[in-house]
């Protein structure tokens, strides 16, 4: 139970984001330059696929090349087991997108934590579009898991795609749960 209280008081008490990088958020005497330029640098990542495909050329962004070189790194977005615990504090860093990447592996643990992870993604929708950041989210840290690859020398290799496949039916679900929450609540978004 404390744990939902503690999910509940951190969502809702979150920075105040808009639905996409090109918001306007208004400043006030509160906010540093340093942290608002922290919110605007957090939107564009949540906005951003860490490996994207555009025609004829392959995108790959700062997070992704990270993953893919540094091992400590991968390490800390990576762990054993994914707790709630490390989510809050992700999510009190205001690092949202590694905590969506925690929601996303602790979804199909048990039905307790789809519930909760169902309610802080439809929470979130409210601040930013939860489809698209659970995609870029998926599509940054999906492909360096160590449960579904490695790496070795800088290079990737799959070696679990099942395990890719199943991650990647979370996101679905929890893509299709936003839809259906949206229709029911057109006055959302």
């Amino acid at each position: 139970m404390r744990v939902i209280i503690s999910i509940l008081l951190i969502v809702y008490g979150s920075c105040s984001l808009g639905q996409n990088s090109n918001s306007v958020i208004p400043y006030s005497n509160s906010i540093s330059k340093e942290q608002l330029s922290h919110t605007i640098n957090m939107l564009k990542s949540l906005n951003e696929k860490g490996l994207d495909r555009n025609k004829d050329s392959v995108f790959v962004s700062e997070e992704f090349t990270r993953l893919v070189r540094d091992s400590t790194y991968r390490k800390e977005i990576y762990p054993k087991v994914y707790t709630w615990e490390q989510t809050i504090l992700l999510i009190q860093k205001t690092e949202l997108k590694k905590a969506f990447w925690y929601l996303i592996n602790l979804y199909p643990i048990n039905q307790k934590n789809k519930e909760l992870v169902v309610t802080s993604v439809i929470t979130y929708d409210a601040l930013v579009q939860m489809d698209k950041v659970l995609i870029n989210t998926f599509y940054t840290y999906a492909f360096t898991d160590p449960e579904s690859s490695i790496i070795v020398e800088n290079s990737l290799e799959i070696t679990r795609p099942d395990i890719l496949e199943s991650k990647l039916r979370t996101v679905n679900e929890l893509v299709q749960y936003i839809y259906k929450y949206r229709e029911q609540s057109p006055d959302q978004n």
